[in-house]
Formats: C-alpha cells, structure tokens, sequence
C-alpha cells in the first residue's frame, strides 16, 4: 500500500521517536511503518499479538483508526502529542493513520 494517506500516517508516527524512530516519510507502507503502528497498537492496549489477518495487528483498523484521530484532534486543539507519550507510556527514546487510510478492517 502507498499513497498520501501513508504519508500522513507515517507524519504523525514520525512525532513519536519511541514508536517510529527511523522517522521516513515515504508514503509506503512497509516494515517499518508496519512495525511502528505495531509498537503504537501494543502501548495503547489496542492490540499485541497475532497478524494482520487474525487480529489485525500491524493494520489500521478502526480502533487504530480511533486512535490515531484522537491524537490527530490532541494535536489540532494545541496539545503537545509529543508530551503525551510519557503520559501514556510511550517512551520518547523506546519503541501509530490518519481518518483516511485503509486497510484490513481487523483489529
């Protein structure tokens, strides 16, 4: 899969160092965009095991979904999402698509 909607999934990531360090802005969703919305799935209780086909782990689906546009409207209102990966264990230094994208809708 590739396209803007990557883009603007792997942008909000990349504000994240601890679940997406590499921090590419490719508009591909590869491993590393894959392993980063695992990482994001994973600290948010949303998801921890299993595959893209069984559990959705390592897609967007609507409780990623959710998420992600939860952070998304954080960051509208003037919250600083940066500072809210301590506040939810998300690690700035340790090991998340917008609205749009699609993919297996598991999860």
């Amino acid at each position: 899969m590739s396209g803007k909607e990557v883009k603007e999934l792997q942008q909000l990531l990349k504000q994240f160092p601890g679940i997406y360090p590499e921090g590419l802005i490719t508009g591909y969703f590869g491993s590393l965009t894959e392993a980063a919305v695992q990482r994001l799935q994973k600290i948010q209780g949303i998801v921890s095991y299993g595959t893209a086909i069984t559990t959705g782990y390592g897609q967007v689906g609507p409780k990623t979904r959710s998420k992600l546009n939860s952070l998304l409207i954080e960051q509208e209102e003037g919250v600083d999402i940066i500072s809210l990966e301590n506040k939810k264990n998300i690690s700035p230094s340790a090991t998340t698509t917008p609205s749009t994208a699609t993919t297996t809708p598991v999860d």
